[in-house]
């Protein structure tokens, strides 16, 4: 296996990471599941939801996105 010097290695992550996080994400409010927090006040509005969907998808490519390539 090549060792590549960190900054390479950083600099691809980081370009894997703006493109996961570029990616179109197409949300049917119908098909989303509700969120499982115990805490009140989460707000039902389409542009919150969404928001808290991109977050958790993002969330969800971090881990592979941090695995040595």
């Amino acid at each position: 296996m090549i060792e590549e010097p960190k900054e390479e290695v950083g600099a691809e992550k980081r370009m894997m990471f703006n493109i996961a996080a570029m990616q179109s994400v197409d949300i049917d409010p119908a098909t989303i599941r509700k969120l499982n927090r115990r805490h009140l006040g989460i707000p039902d509005d389409p542009v919150s939801v969404a928001t808290n969907h991109r977050s958790l998808s993002i969330s969800d490519k971090i881990p592979f996105l941090q695995t040595e390539l």
